[in-house]
């Protein structure tokens, strides 16, 4: 049986991070049209005229706002998240995305559109960084048992909440011209949720010992997570003899592709997401194609 600590954390980790990537993807879907609206309400206020290449620029700068933050986001994700911890690492990120949220909620009160820009931004930077370190955290957690369950958390966690902004973009939820700032800002709720609850949350036991080779905080932490009536021991003992054999051998991106039976699944790997890519989904998650 689950230990409730362990399910607490995955959920607090997979809604704070991995649900705030799968909204933000997927919420600029419904309200376009009504912030190309506002574009031109701002700009006419401001004394312009705004043209349609004008008003279809700055939507697109909307659009891309979050791929682009998120390009610089995944590129620091696992160097912050080796260097600081998945724990404290989802803590600092969740600062940026709590601000980009109320950016762009606050975006119509101050009468500027590029408030949602630099907000999209933010968030999307936030979310980059999600991508690399929570399905690392969460994996790391899980028992052995379920360790390959876990792993689809992260993505469960996406698609639900992809699925979740297009319901809540709907006119008769949120997706009015009232209402839309609101529900490009609602992912403040998991980031909220996330640093008010994540305290509690011990590191990750492997990442406490491999990294900061701390023994009993790691075995701490693994009991934690396990429950203080099971034994943790021989789980320990897996994560010493990890750590060992790591200092041993120095494994590089180059050997993946030397090493014949590693090579073939990084490979399967690199056709399988650059098959969802190419398919056209995001274009159609965005769009509304």
């Amino acid at each position: 049986m689950l230990n409730l600590r362990f399910v607490y954390a995955t959920f607090v980790i997979a809604f704070g991070s991995s649900f705030q990537f799968g909204y933000q993807t997927g919420v600029i879907n419904a309200p376009i049209k009504l912030m190309e609206d506002f574009i031109r309400n701002v700009t006419l206020s401001r004394n312009k005229l705004p043209s349609k290449e004008f008003v279809s620029a700055m939507s697109s700068l909307i659009v891309a706002g979050f791929p682009i933050g998120g390009v610089f986001g995944a590129l620091i994700g696992s160097p912050m998240s080796n260097k600081m911890g998945r724990k404290l690492s989802l803590f600092i990120l969740n600062v940026p995305m709590a601000a980009g949220s109320l950016l762009m909620m606050c975006s119509v009160l101050a009468n500027t559109f590029e408030m949602i820009i630099v907000g999209r931004v933010l968030v999307g930077l936030a979310c980059g960084a999600f991508t690399a370190i929570a399905p690392v955290y969460l994996a790391e957690i899980a028992p052995v048992s379920i360790r390959g369950a876990a792993g689809i958390v992260h993505q469960l966690a996406v698609v639900t909440a992809l699925l979740i902004s297009q319901i809540f973009g709907l006119t008769e939820v949120m997706g009015t011209a009232t209402l839309w700032p609101y529900l490009l800002g609602l992912t403040i709720i998991p980031s909220v949720v996330l640093l008010l609850l994540l305290w509690t949350c011990p590191d990750s036991p492997r990442y406490i010992l491999l990294n900061r080779l701390n023994e009993e905080s790691a075995k701490t932490a693994l009991q934690w997570y396990r429950g203080p009536n099971v034994n943790v021991e021989e789980e320990l003992e897996e994560l010493l003899k990890e750590h060992v054999d790591s200092g041993r051998q120095k494994f590089s991106l180059i050997n993946l592709f030397k090493t014949r039976h590693l090579r073939s699944a990084i490979l399967i790997a690199i056709v399988a997401h650059l098959s969802q890519q190419f398919s056209g989904i995001n274009a159609s998650t965005v769009f509304n194609l």
